[in-house]
């Protein structure tokens, strides 16, 4: 065999190791960047690795000539010439050898060159786990019930729990949620798969909403059936939901394992949900103009800018639909969050101008490269010292700030657990209404979320931007457990009469993702091993376990996102404590693995300390009021209620304090230590 029928053997078994990192070898130029697809292995490629592979073998020849002029051989009667008289190869095993050897070696080489450290933290990498997944047959299939039969079908176990009560809290704020949302949109985005060779999406129901015949179904689908229990999903005439397995992806060092799934935003929190985790949507959404990013206007105020496919990017109808653009392609899943985008991209907008002002010798690419770091400290800040010393007890906090010095040592790839449950029950906390609030903090509007998926036409109104600002900084958080809205049970992207069930697709997310069950995930957090549904009650009431009994046959089925909802919070914060352990241990990492967290010294080129004093001013407060226009009043921690000791007080007032930017002027030395 010769070392071009060796490459293209290469190509056959690399291929579908390689697919979930961007290898495309029948379109070679259609992700010319890396940044694009992550791991772009051609053609090329795999013939330099074994050419390489050829030379490493011929050098063989004179080392073993070398072995043979110092009479370093095998010896007759000696144990080695035993050895060699049973397992010596024949003549056909050498042949053979040899070529297996070059592909072994083109191999090495091919991993040294692609699946190496360097790319921890990329978007378009796997989760990592915090513990092994769990799949029936080890490696794929999702897990069965303890007793070897099916588990209970997402649908049965949220119709048997959900309830649409609304259970305010009486602490936080709705902004507690839509942050919350946010910063998981800048850490995560698992990828849904396309057909392989025409990469249209993939629908594993009818069109009527039925289960497909089995010769229909494609192999990446994982449909979520609605059995007669199904509630208002089956009672409309529905018994399927779409749902196809998330896309795989290969683990850091290339070696053979479980399924692993991608995540296709960067692991660090860096703004990617504004900025992009890709070359070209990076581009696509800056001005390159004055370092700042392209906007829209209504109304004589910025938007975001407007996307060039509205059908594709919205469930809207009409290509004169409004519909916008941002670093994330959620941007527009309802319209709270479309506003959070807004004020941050109207943020770093502002910053850049006052950055120009301050040093007029700057060009476009570096003012844009210095708003955007500082817009990610203020982000980076906002989150650790306002939303999670609210988010998680103070117990937890303490733990996860005791050790977040960086080390180049410490893994900060999102974990599984993270991305695909903990994080996720924060959906709970909303109250499924699109609420608008006046400046006199009186209701304007209140309207059901489900005809807003995916579509924002109510925010470039006059004025709604800034009502839904306050909406969020006025109005009650709901608390995380299984009090859902309906318009995220039944009418989650509604097109018609009827939408998904948020909770039924992150449970069987969970499944698919290889989740093990919450006990599990509750022992691994320090809880003595659980066996039976009562062992729950000191972190669940016992209403939840006997509730959790009727649903799952055993204790040890209980799915994670479910066991999680059914804690009671610790203490104020938001989160039991299997999902405080869980954020903290991600959080801890998140930090202390980022080399370019806005506090590390030792980064490339760290912030000054003036600069970092300025940065420890910025709260959510103060971007709200920054960036937005008729907004006056704002209570200094908007997290928090209204109420004594967080009074609503004037934009302008020092108790929303405003960063000062005369630090980032050049050639001011004291400002520089």
């Amino acid at each position: 065999m010769n070392w071009r029928s060796l490459g293209k053997l290469s190509v056959v078994f690399l291929t579908p190791l390689l697919i979930g990192y961007g290898y495309r070898n029948e379109h070679p130029n259609r992700y010319p960047n890396m940044n694009e697809s992550g791991i772009e292995i051609t053609q090329k490629d795999l013939d330099d690795a074994v050419k390489f592979a050829q030379k490493i073998v011929d050098q063989f020849g004179r080392l073993e000539e070398n072995l043979g002029w110092s009479q370093i051989k095998v010896k007759h009667g000696t144990p080695s010439h035993g050895m060699m008289i049973s397992f010596g190869p024949d003549r056909e095993a050498v042949r053979r050898a040899k070529d297996a050897l070059i592909a072994t070696k083109a191999s090495v080489q091919l991993m040294n060159s692609f699946c190496h450290r360097s790319t921890r933290g990329e978007a378009f990498t796997g989760y990592s786990r915090l513990l092994e997944p769990d799949y029936l047959d080890g490696v794929n299939e999702p897990r069965r019930a303890v007793n070897r039969k099916t588990l209970p079908g997402p649908r049965v176990i949220s119709n048997a729990l959900v309830k649409f009560t609304d259970r305010p809290d009486n602490h936080f704020t709705a902004a507690m949620m839509h942050w919350g949302q946010f910063i998981e949109h800048d850490l995560s985005q698992p990828s849904t798969p396309v057909m392989l060779n025409t990469e249209e999406p993939i629908e594993c129901c009818s069109e009527n909403g039925f289960n497909l015949s089995p010769r229909y179904v494609h192999p990446f689908c994982y449909p979520i059936t609605t059995p007669s229990t199904g509630g208002q999903y089956h009672d409309d005439g529905f018994d399927c939901m779409n749902y196809v397995r998330s896309q795989v992806a290969l683990r850091p060092d290339c070696s053979f394992g479980p399924r692993e799934q991608i995540n296709q935003v960067s692991h660090y929190l860096d703004g990617s949900q504004i900025y992009g985790s890709t070359y070209s949507r990076s581009v696509s959404v800056r001005s390159f103009i004055g370092g700042k990013l392209n906007t829209s206007h209504f109304n004589g105020q910025e938007y975001l800018p407007l996307s060039n496919h509205p059908t594709k990017d919205c469930q809207v109808s009409s290509s004169e639909a409004t519909c916008f653009r941002s670093g994330d392609s959620r941007v527009n899943f309802q319209p709270e969050l479309t506003a959070m985008h807004t004020v941050w991209f109207r943020e770093h907008n502002r910053i850049a101008g006052e950055l120009a002002t301050l040093n007029g010798q700057w060009d476009d690419e570096k003012l844009f490269q210095e708003a955007r770091r500082l817009v990610v400290a203020e982000m980076q800040h906002i989150t650790y010292s306002e939303w999670l010393t609210k988010a998680l007890s103070n117990s937890y906090y303490k733990k996860m700030e005791a050790s977040t010095e960086y080390s180049e040592d410490e893994d900060p790839t999102v974990s599984n657990s993270f991305a695909t449950a903990a994080v996720r029950s924060i959906k709970s906390l909303d109250d499924g209404t699109l609420n608008l609030i006046g400046e006199d903090h009186q209701s304007i509007s209140n309207d059901s979320l489900s005809g807003y998926f995916n579509n924002p036409e109510v925010i470039p109104r006059p004025n709604a931007l800034d009502a839904i600002v306050r909406a969020l900084a006025t109005l009650k958080s709901q608390k995380i457990d299984v009090y859902y809205p309906e318009a995220f049970i039944n009418r989650l992207y509604a097109a018609g009469h009827l939408g998904f069930d948020i909770l039924s697709v992150d449970i069987q997310k969970g499944r698919d993702h290889g989740l093990h069950s919450y006990v599990h995930y509750l022992h691994l957090c320090g809880h003595a091993r659980v066996a039976r549904f009562d062992d729950l009650i000191d972190v669940m009431p016992q209403s939840h376990a006997d509730a959790l009994g009727k649903v799952y046959a055993h204790v040890s089925d209980v799915d994670l996102i479910v066991g999680g909802l059914m804690e009671l919070p610790e203490g104020e914060s938001l989160f039991g404590p299997t999902f405080s352990c869980v954020l903290a241990d991600q959080f801890r990492r998140t930090k202390k693995g980022d080399r370019y967290f806005y506090t590390n010294k030792n980064q490339p080129k760290p912030f000054s300390t003036s600069q970092l004093n300025e940065i420890k001013k910025v709260t959510l407060a103060r971007i709200f009021c920054d960036n937005t226009k008729t907004v006056a009043k704002m209570q200094p921690s908007v997290f928090k209620q209204i109420g004594e000791g967080n009074e609503l007080v004037g934009c302008s007032s020092l108790d929303i304090p405003r960063i000062n930017l005369m630090p980032w002027m050049e050639n001011r030395e004291r400002y520089h230590h």
